[in-house]
């Protein structure tokens, strides 16, 4: 009974283990506002990429609670500290900038 008991604990413990390894931040990853045809890509660098018709630039970004995100210059881009709020349903991105909701979809 005791190895039974060790053996389902040790299951246990590794399948948290594995699962909390393996948890990826769901902001990462590109999104596409439909109408606008703007995509934002997140990456785990904490660098956004913003494009739009072949025009591209990339910004820095922080993840500050709750769910706010801080862009920042990155040397290449000159502007001062911009802060929005987001939320993700299912495959949706809802940024939210002066009160005005914003849906990109998620595409990779």
């Amino acid at each position: 009974m005791k190895k039974k008991l060790l053996l389902i604990a040790l299951i246990l413990i590794s399948s948290l283990a594995l699962t909390s390894c393996s948890e990826k931040d769901p902001l990462l990853g590109k999104w596409q506002e439909p109408i606008t045809g703007i995509t934002l890509k997140f990456n785990d660098d904490n660098t956004l990429v913003i494009e739009r018709d072949g025009t591209s630039f990339t910004v820095d970004y922080e993840k500050r609670e709750p769910n706010i995100i801080a862009i920042t210059d990155t040397g290449s881009v000159s502007m001062p500290v911009q802060s929005m709020t987001y939320e993700i349903v299912e495959d949706q991105l809802i940024v939210t900038v002066d009160q005005v909701d914003t849906v990109f979809t998620r595409t990779k």
